[in-house]
């Protein structure tokens, strides 16, 4: 089997979404997990160092590392890891992360994401990508043949955006279970599959709340369509799901397999059809249920594995690295050592640094280590703090 190994930024305690990714590849390859978090008493070359040897010593055909909400992961990182083996990044929050992504993508061979118009914007810039849904495991997300005593199940965060929905439902005597991963009753993957099993119908909101980080280009509009993992869970434990219009669910799913609404009067409307109407809402769950069933892991990795056998190591393309992604990362890198208490690594990261950048344009580089003096300088402040609280 050929060896895949998996780089995490951290272990996830309530999503564990480093789990799905493991079990999907484990499935076709040999696959080992390398958790960033674990050595963040090392600086960003000595993890590299690390990196490397184990890469080379363990001979991994594949290096996958996780993008989006990185910790010191960045395209200067990513340019140092050996070019013995093919690089990737894999993605589950690309909407909100795209700007840093796209970045991180030109010194990839590859990307896999979680979302299919995220797929296609990658493309757009010659780079090699597929669609890959993250909780697709059957072992877990699967038809329990529960009986159906839940009519509408929503799970995940009650945001305000989405509370002004509930209310209205409320006020038209439409009741909602509300769950979260905190609650007892779904704080498990397969208590979450169950209860999913029990309903009906579940809800799905598609609209994000405003974006706020600063280099973020979407950051001026009130919202976006995100796509959702819920939607195929649903399918896979055979309910109907109904969601607010999502453009890349429309990619996968017709409009007979997935109904849509773009308001709260098409929402109450569809939810009253499907509760109304046992017949319509049996049809329409089988088709739901049998599209979703070309996602499972089980059957989605002859894809995955067909994708990867595809992808030959490529010209990584020069690009200029503009101030506002450097400093992100550059803050990371101190940021997360400050918190888990690695201040020794912190201080030796900020030394570090001016090595790191060397390569940059003499004018860059005077600037990003006057940036990286400032940022440092900040954290020490509050180190005696820190110190206390240790």
């Amino acid at each position: 089997m050929e060896k895949i190994l998996l780089v995490f930024k951290d272990k996830k305690k309530i999503t564990k979404n480093h789990e799905f990714w493991n079990d999907k590849l484990s499935l076709k390859y040999n696959v080992k997990n390398f958790f960033i978090e674990d050595y963040l008493n090392y600086t960003n070359l000595q993890i590299l160092q690390i990196l490397n040897e184990l890469i080379k010593k363990d001979n991994f055909k594949y290096t996958v590392i996780e993008g989006d909400h990185n910790l010191i992961i960045d395209k200067l990182f990513i340019d140092k890891i050996t070019n013995k083996t093919i690089k990737g990044i894999f993605l589950g929050d690309d909407n909100e992360w795209h700007d840093v992504n796209k970045i991180n993508s030109f010194s990839c061979d590859f990307v896999l994401t979680a979302c299919p118009i995220s797929a296609l914007r990658f493309k757009e810039y010659g780079v090699k990508t597929l669609f890959v849904p993250i909780e697709a495991n059957g072992n877990i997300w699967k038809d329990y043949n529960l009986k159906k005593d839940i009519d509408i199940l929503f799970f995940g965060r009650a945001k305000k955006i989405r509370q002004q929905y509930f209310d209205l439902l409320l006020k038209n005597n439409i009741k909602v279970l509300i769950v979260d991963p905190y609650n007892k009753i779904s704080d498990t993957n397969i208590k979450l599959a169950k209860l999913i099993n029990r309903s009906k119908i579940i809800l799905n909101f598609s609209a994000s709340g405003r974006i706020t980080r600063f280099w973020n280009r979407n950051k001026i509009f009130d919202y976006c369509s995100n796509f959702k993992g819920r939607i195929y869970m649903a399918s896979f434990c055979n309910s109907l799901c109904i969601t607010e219009q999502d453009p890349a669910a429309s990619l996968i799913f017709n409009d007979e397999e997935l109904p849509q609404f773009e308001n709260i009067e098409e929402c109450i409307q569809l939810i009253k059809k499907f509760l109304n109407d046992k017949n319509i809402l049996q049809l329409t769950t089988k088709k739901f249920f049998l599209k979703g069933q070309i996602f499972l892991d089980a059957n989605y990795i002859k894809k995955i594995e067909s994708f990867l056998s595809s992808v030959k190591f490529r010209n990584k393309k020069i690009i200029t690295l503009q101030y506002w992604y450097l400093f992100i990362h550059l803050q990371q890198s101190y940021r997360i050592r400050f918190k888990k208490k690695y201040f020794l690594s912190m201080a030796k990261q900020f030394f570090e640094n001016f090595l790191i950048y060397k390569k940059l344009d003499f004018k860059d580089y005077i600037l990003i280590n006057f940036i990286s003096s400032v940022v440092f300088l900040r954290f020490l402040l509050f180190l005696p703090f820190q110190i206390l609280k240790k």
